[in-house]
Order: structure tokens, then sequence, then C-alpha cells
């Protein structure tokens, strides 16, 4: 499991997210985290990537219709 932490900077380049996101979501509980005895925060992608919503693509629009 170990292999399998994360720290916050490393959140953050995934999701996209300005600097400090993941940090401030996860002291706010928003984030599912571990802290380290050194007080540094940890997260494992797994737990973070299933909170994802997957919308599945809508049907391409025709370009053009037959009326």
């Amino acid at each position: 499991m170990a292999s399998d932490l994360i720290n916050a900077d490393e959140v953050d380049r995934r999701f996209l997210w300005l600097t400090g996101t993941a940090e401030k979501l996860a002291k706010k509980s928003k984030l599912p985290h571990y802290r380290l005895p050194d007080g540094s925060l940890r997260f494992v992608w797994a737990e973070l990537e299933s909170l994802i919503c997957r919308i599945p693509p809508a049907h391409p629009q025709p370009i053009f219709a037959i009326a």
C-alpha cells in the first residue's frame, strides 16, 4: 500500500487543480486521506479515482438533417 500513496501536489497535478486544492479539501474532510506521523498528508489514488463521476458521452448529433 505504501507505493500507492501520493502526496497532495501529485493529486493536484492529476486532477489539474490549482496547487493546494487537494490539501484544502482534505483538511475539510472532502477527500479521503491519511496523515503520516510527521503531519504530512497522503492519498490513495484508487480511492480518489473512485470518486470521479463517469458520464457517458452523448450520442453524436448529425451534421445535417434531411427534412
